[in-house]
């Protein structure tokens, strides 16, 4: 009697340990997951920001007929920010999608 009691304590606890296990995979999946996505929330957020001194820089540069746009160093350096802020922002949906994918 004994030991039948002490043998499915064990085999309770053997499937205690795996559930425990496949829990902490998925939690730990799910918690990348959504840090990936803060980043690129953030990233979102940074390239607006880059945005909007583009807009503001042309608005300034509009009373100046003389200084062309594009040529701007600050709107050339926001536009190449942005650019960059772009392609991490793709990698990192890329990433995501990837883990999404191998989850299921």
């Amino acid at each position: 009697m004994w030991n039948k009691i002490k043998r499915d304590f064990e085999s309770g606890m053997d499937r205690l340990q795996w559930f425990a296990a496949i829990v902490t995979e998925r939690l730990t999946i799910e918690i990348s997951f959504i840090k990936m996505l803060a980043k690129i929330d953030n990233l979102e957020k940074e390239k607006e920001e880059l945005f909007k001194s583009i807009g503001k820089n042309a608005y300034e540069l509009s009373f100046n007929r003389t200084t062309d746009l594009y040529n701007y160093h600050k709107v050339a350096e926001a536009i190449r920010e942005i650019t960059c802020l772009e392609r991490s922002i793709e990698e990192l949906k890329k990433e995501a999608g990837e883990i999404i994918s191998t989850e299921g």
